[in-house]
């Protein structure tokens, strides 16, 4: 089994922009230019106003309080360090979540290599045939993607699910076993964390082939029909998912709309499918005859 494509091969054959050209384009490189230009007109304004004061004299500039002037420092300059504070912590959170992302793509493709190969005969899925209308392969696919997502999944407050209350059973269940009483967090944020995980999730299947030119060609599987997959083709599976922005104030930064405090990730990878029948043919009854070859015909 073998990687056919890094994550860092696009799905469409335009070309990637240099990370320079891209941070420069990006909406949220607007928004600091914007804000770093107010406050540096800010600062211009205090120290303007500051050289018109009245000056003081050497003598009495000893003599008097400097308690006040260490509170206007204190107050110029905790509005940029709060600002700068925040946007760090949201950056290093969507750096953080983008690893998840990626993640969950190796996981997602992973999970198709092995479960492409099944028989499932109640949706009609043979062996290396997939569904993508109602499809139990699909689906268990994109469940692969949930799970490693649930790190970095923000909070929903839906009724909890045959597949939530699982879940929360599941690990009260692995705690238990190791005779420890199960965290808070199980019961209180474990269901709220895979509903928003389920809900913001997508995967699609990327059938790989090459045109005469020898280049690369992404088809994204997205009709309502079954595919088939050839043993040892490969299998390219993209994850999509809105990332939670939870950092107050400066998630307007990073969404990518006004009110959604969301911004989509996704990542893809591809890898080999397994799908080689293991089944060997059927014994014989009895031991061929040898001296009659046509009778055994």
């Amino acid at each position: 089994m073998g990687v056919i494509c890094m994550l860092t091969i696009p799905m469409n054959p335009t070309p990637l922009l240099p990370w320079w050209q891209s941070a420069l384009i990006a909406p949220a490189m607007w928004w600091l230019m914007a804000v770093g230009l107010l406050c540096f007109l800010g600062l211009g304004l205090c120290f303007v106003a500051l050289s018109r004061l009245p000056k003081l004299s050497l003598r009495s500039s000893f003599t008097r309080s400097t308690s006040g002037s260490a509170t206007m420092e204190f107050m110029l300059i905790i509005p940029i360090l709060l600002f700068c504070t925040l946007t760090l912590t949201q950056t290093t959170l969507v750096m953080g979540g983008r690893l998840f992302v990626h993640y969950a793509a190796f996981a997602a493709v992973r999970s198709a290599v092995v479960t492409l190969g099944q028989n499932v005969p109640d949706t009609g899925e043979e062996r290396n045939r997939i569904a993508l209308i109602d499809g139990w392969k699909l689906e268990h696919i994109r469940q692969a993607a949930v799970m490693a997502l649930l790190p970095a999944a923000g909070r929903l407050d839906d009724t909890p699910t045959e597949q939530s209350d699982a879940l929360v059973e599941g690990f009260g269940l692995y705690y238990e076993s190791f005779g420890r009483e199960a965290p808070p967090w199980i019961d209180n944020l474990l269901a709220q964390r895979f509903a928003y995980a389920d809900r913001h999730t997508s995967v699609t299947l990327v059938r790989v082939t090459t045109n005469p030119d020898a280049d690369l060609q992404w088809q994204e599987l997205t009709d309502d029909e079954t595919y088939l997959f050839g043993p040892r083709e490969p299998i390219t599976v993209r994850v999509k998912h809105q990332l939670n922005l939870s950092v107050a104030y400066v998630w307007r930064l990073f969404a990518d709309h006004g009110d959604a405090r969301q911004t989509e990730v996704h990542a893809h990878y591809t890898l080999m499918n397994h799908g080689i029948s293991t089944e060997l043919p059927a014994r014989p009854t009895q031991p061929p005859d040898f001296y009659n070859p046509l009778e055994r015909l």
